[in-house]
């Protein structure tokens, strides 16, 4: 009854509250791939609320992350999305933005248009990046006939074929990019807390 005389607002932020003092909650956990032998720069974004991962490119480096189609594609952070987005499942977006600069966390961070609250750097093979790299391209090709452009984050979306959910988010997602590039990653929740383990 009490919940009823909320707002929107003060629901979302209510549940958002919720959710962090659940063990879901607690974050991640990365243990880097044993040393590699053809090593590739992989940067792990930590933005406070989600998190997105940077890969070398032919020429440059670029940035993957996935997210809730109208909130983080449209920009649509009302209440009501918001509350949409953590009942889930809803339509998602892939985001994609090619970086011209050299593979090092102070050039990366200049790319931001936003705070980032860690930046960490990961070795993992070449060729399992090559071939993640690859993976990604093609599902962003495949959909780019949906291909949007968010003129506040500067970054291009297209619908990503797997739906969004409080357990498929950008952060369940990006572990399951480091797993392909052979890292082991503990933990799961809705929330971006990542810390890095490298006593492998």
């Amino acid at each position: 009854m009490f919940l009823t005389r909320l707002s929107g607002s003060a629901v979302l932020f209510a549940t958002l509250f919720l959710l962090a003092l659940l063990p879901s909650g607690c974050g991640f956990t990365v243990i880097p791939p044993p040393l590699p032998v053809h090593p590739a720069p992989v940067f792990l974004l930590d933005h406070g609320g989600h998190a997105s991962l940077v890969l070398p490119a032919d020429e440059g480096m670029v940035r993957y992350s996935y997210g809730d189609w109208e909130w983080y594609a449209l920009g649509r952070t009302g209440a009501a999305e918001g509350s949409r987005a953590l009942i889930g499942p809803n339509p998602a977006g892939l985001s994609r933005k090619i970086l011209s600069v050299s593979p090092t966390e102070e050039a990366i961070r200049r790319t931001l248009p936003f705070e980032t609250e860690h930046i960490f750097l990961i070795l993992a093979e070449g060729e399992s990046v090559v071939r993640l790299r690859y993976r990604l391209e093609a599902i962003f090709l495949e959909n780019r006939q949906t291909l949007h452009h968010n003129p506040d984050l500067g970054i291009d979306f297209v619908r990503h074929p797997e739906p969004y959910s409080l357990s498929h988010n950008s952060n369940t997602v990006v572990a399951g990019w480091l797993r392909e590039l052979g890292a082991e990653v503990r933990g799961s929740g809705p929330f971006s807390s990542w810390t890095i383990q490298r006593d492998r």
